[in-house]
């Protein structure tokens, strides 16, 4: 109850209809989308970063490559972050990431899938905010970096996108 009147939105059953539900369960956030998909999606940080940890040339990930291999710690705004994947990448590189996220509910997924790896190693230096980017970039220190990876219009291609991305232009 104490979430659903932080992010203004209703509780409800689960209803058989297309309706986006967010799902509080034992494990953390759960959306469930059935115009996307038929089983529930949960933003899964530990696997992220599972995968991180196994990639030996992670340093050459596009992302890594476009901010450059800078040898001090840099504070960068993800000013966009939506599920924070480009965030996690960054922190687990060593940098200082703010991940900025305006949409509540979204900012909610965000930080209950950071909740469950806080305790885990190795420990990422993030911070999630709900916030508009233009007011808290104003506000704050300047960073080193500004990501944006800004969501694009439905392209006219036939082929789908991926079920997390679909869920975040769905919202």
């Amino acid at each position: 109850l104490e979430l659903s009147n932080k992010i203004n939105i209703p509780m409800q059953q689960i209803e058989t209809d297309d309706s986006i539900c967010l799902l509080v369960t034992s494990s953390g956030l759960q959306i469930i989308a059935p115009a996307i998909s038929k089983k529930p999606f949960e933003l899964n940080l530990t696997k992220l970063i599972s995968e991180f940890q196994k990639q030996q040339e992670i340093k050459k990930h596009p992302l890594s490559m476009a901010i450059g291999l800078k040898k001090k710690k840099c504070l960068i705004y993800d000013m966009t972050a939506g599920f924070i994947k480009d965030s996690c990448l960054l922190a687990y590189l060593g940098h200082k990431v703010v991940a900025i996220e305006k949409n509540p509910v979204i900012y909610e997924i965000a930080k209950s899938a950071q909740e469950k790896i806080k305790d885990t190693s190795p420990k990422l230096d993030l911070s999630i905010v709900n916030a508009d980017s233009i007011n808290f970039i104003n506000k704050h220190q300047k960073p080193d970096i500004i990501l944006i990876d800004p969501m694009f219009p439905k392209d006219k291609k036939t082929a789908l996108v991926k079920k997390p991305m679909q869920i975040l232009q769905a919202i």
